[in-house]
């Protein structure tokens, strides 16, 4: 169960050096009960200030400047510490006194590294646990790594009682350092092997630590033993998203005519169908965020507008509840909402997959470390798409280079060719997941 007792102040700084409180919906506080920087550092207060944005007379700058020097709220004085990728809106994170210059240290002092990744520190994640063990950097693509791609071991993934046989996305913190990025699970005897609980690409390292040159035999001098917190943000899974006008933008006119506008069409008339019959399941099927039944997300707070509208609709068996005034603007804005879609996007539902490298790690049959990666061909990828084809987009879509055609690869007949056959197959075929080359 996810606990929720301490609160991130959420304040606002005007053109007037003034700060105050913003109200914020139940649902839309922020926490630091599952944030790295929540673990290693039980008293640690943070608030997120917001200040201007928009053009200011010099003295109100000088205000804003001022201010921001000097955060007092609820009997605590806060410094500025960094921001998690909103420093263009305006967005940063302060810490109490005590705790701002640890804060500092892990990003090396340096301001340009705390303004881009202290948001590593402030993610809230859905698991995460405080251990004891050892975490090992190394150059990218050493030991089956990539692009912020690393392994934890098994021992340590059973303690976030998370899905398995997946891609996870996780939040770590250990000696001074910061990681971020994506794991696989590796098997036991390969991190007694190598000694590592946790082994990750000098890419998930943010900023990057000072390390000596990297060789296998002498890994332990890029070894950090000891208290580390680790955190799931996200968990692969097979997903279906809604097309949108920055995908379908891009296709052919005889595919618009022949398939975009069609969908359209169908699903514009099974919701009219469902509307019209009181099946309103079938109704927030297309229109709403059903509640989620994955275990990964429970005790999640999601938008709680759109639960609440789904739950009106799913229990009302009559329909007269809809008449009420708040429950109708809703749900018009749900349908308004769900139009523009289907009208700019085709009404289409596309299978969606998290991207993942083709790294392998395991021991051979005579103990030996066997690593590798970037394998696969780099226009290929291996699915559990029946297709001949798919595409790999890279969000937000914002021209035709970011929709990269891949050609999918059978699992069956490409798992025959590998020289490693069972144990790459183990941690290759995830659930929820594309993998490729990702040179």
């Amino acid at each position: 169960m996810i606990t929720r007792t301490r609160k991130i102040a959420i304040l606002d700084l005007d053109t007037q050096g003034k700060v105050t409180e913003r109200k914020t919906l139940p649902g839309s506080e922020m926490w630091l009960d599952n944030t790295v920087a929540g673990h290693l550092y039980p008293s640690l207060k943070v608030a997120l200030v917001t200040v201007p944005t928009e053009m200011m007379e010099w003295n109100e700058s000088a205000n804003v400047a001022d201010g921001l020097f000097n955060i007092q709220f609820d009997n605590t004085t806060y410094r500025l510490v960094g921001s998690g990728g909103g420093a263009k809106n305006g967005k940063f994170y302060f810490a109490d006194e005590e705790h701002a210059p640890m804060l500092h240290a892990r990003f090396q002092n340096w301001p340009e590294a705390l303004i881009s990744y202290f948001g590593i520190q402030t993610s809230d994640c859905k698991r995460i646990v405080d251990a004891e063990g050892t975490v090992l950097v190394v150059p990218d693509n050493e030991l089956g790594t990539n692009d912020c791609r690393g392994w934890i071991s098994e021992s340590l993934f059973a303690r976030l009682d998370a899905p398995s046989k997946a891609f996870y996305q996780f939040r770590l913190g250990f000696a001074l350092e910061n990681g971020k990025g994506s794991f696989k699970v590796m098997k036991a005897d390969v991190a007694q092997a190598i000694g590592a609980d946790i082994i990750i690409p000098e890419s998930s390292c943010k900023p990057a630590p000072s390390l000596k040159p990297w060789n296998y035999d002498s890994r332990t001098d890029r070894m950090f033993t000891g208290p580390l917190v680790v955190g799931l943000r996200e968990v692969s899974r097979d997903l279906l998203f809604s097309s949108s006008y920055t995908v379908t933008q891009h296709a052919s006119v005889d595919t618009i005519l022949t398939e975009l506008i069609p969908k359209a069409r169908e699903a514009m008339q099974s919701l009219k169908d469902a509307w019209r019959a009181g099946n309103h399941e079938a109704v927030v099927n297309q229109i709403g965020q059903r509640v989620s039944l994955d275990e990964f997300a429970k005790g999640v707070t999601k938008d709680e507008l759109m639960r609440t509208v789904e739950a009106t609709l799913l229990a009302d068996g009559s329909g007269e509840i809809c008449q009420h005034p708040y429950i109708y603007r809703q749900v018009d804005k749900l349908l308004a909402k769900w139009a523009y879609k289907v009208l700019t996007g085709g009404g289409m539902h596309l299978p969606g997959f998290a991207l993942a490298d083709d790294g392998f790690l395991f021991l051979d049959e005579n103990g030996g470390v066997v690593s590798g990666s970037d394998w696969i061909p780099g226009e290929m990828a291996l699915t559990s798409l029946t297709s001949a084809r798919s595409l790999c987009v890279r969000y937000p879509v914002r021209m035709k280079e970011d929709l990269l055609p891949m050609m999918n690869c059978n699992r069956v007949g490409r798992t025959e060719q590998r020289r490693r056959r069972r144990i790459r197959q183990r941690q290759r075929f995830l659930h929820g997941l594309v993998q490729r080359w990702k040179g």
